[in-house]
């Protein structure tokens, strides 16, 4: 392990770069400009494998669980499970890539977990750390506080107990999966009806079922999609929030403005500079607590 040769994935259309290495992980950005309506190309996992998305969205399926996967998420393989990826929307995917040497010590179950705001900076302060160039010691910092913070809901809904008959959870999953879908797909501007009819539900039941499997409302979720798809581009170096405010269907700069600050405590401004420094999310160290 240590460069691009270390890639222990598929490859296809987008590009593979490296971005870090220690003795037990590699680290890797990874672009995907395929569009399958279908899943295509079943492949064994050889390495235990975290995938972070920083940008657009695909369907994964591993064995006969299938979700969708944005950059509220972050997905967890195994080595042998089968994984099969679609990209309905032709989505620009792009993921921050870890494969492990051996399992990490933390118990991370196989499959789709969602990504806080604090997380959601941590990773992104993590590419941007790694591009400038990072020590082996504050990279193996960086990742095990990541990892970390990706486990503790899982931890807590293990100490929870609280379980759902495995067929309706599954209903509601693919219900929430194909309403995400549409928000990217539609350029985050489709209304709750035309949601709930992509959905095959009423406006009411999605309304519910959504909040329940995702822990927020449908107008939530998709604020932080495109608060997210914002911040990536500022980070890109995109000056104008005029133009991003248009771009992902705020009504204005200013509404641009008070979402991100309402989210994330910071004006755009103000966490492009974090980002930039590679010092983002690490105020939120409550989160690997």
């Amino acid at each position: 392990m240590g460069d691009s040769d270390a890639w222990r994935g598929v490859e296809g259309p987008g590009g593979l770069s490296f971005l870090g290495h220690l003795a037990d992980v590699d680290l890797f950005d990874v672009v995907c400009r395929m569009r399958n309506v279908g899943f295509f190309g079943t492949q064994p996992v050889g390495v235990y494998t975290v995938i972070l998305v920083s940008g657009g969205g695909f369907l994964h399926r591993v064995h006969r669980e299938e979700s969708f996967v944005d950059t509220m998420s972050a997905v967890v393989v195994r080595p042998g499970d089968q994984l099969t990826v679609a990209h309905p929307a032709g989505f620009d995917d792009r993921s921050t890539v870890l494969q492990y040497a051996e399992e990490p010590y933390l118990d991370l179950a196989p499959g789709a977990r969602q990504v806080s705001d604090d997380l959601f900076l941590r990773h992104r302060a993590l590419v941007a750390a790694c591009r400038r160039g990072l020590d082996p010691v504050e990279l193996a910092e960086r990742i095990d506080l990541l990892v970390h913070a990706l486990a503790a809901p899982e931890r807590s809904a293990r100490r929870d107990g609280r379980t759902m008959r495995f067929g309706t959870r599954q209903v509601h999953r693919r219900m929430v999966d194909r309403t995400v879908e549409a928000l990217g797909d539609g350029g985050y501007r489709r209304g709750l009806d035309e949601l709930a009819t992509i959905a095959g539900a009423s406006r009411h039941h999605l309304s519910r079922v959504f909040q329940a499997v995702t822990g927020m409302t449908v107008t939530a979720y998709r604020n932080r999609l495109r608060v997210r798809a914002v911040l990536a581009d500022i980070q890109q170096g995109a000056p104008n929030l005029r133009e991003l405010a248009h771009a992902y269907g705020f009504a204005d700069q200013a509404h641009l403005i008070r979402v991100v600050r309402g989210q994330f405590g910071r004006t755009p401004g103000e966490i492009r500079r974090l980002l930039n420094a590679g010092t983002a999310g690490d105020t939120a160290a409550d989160a690997c607590e």
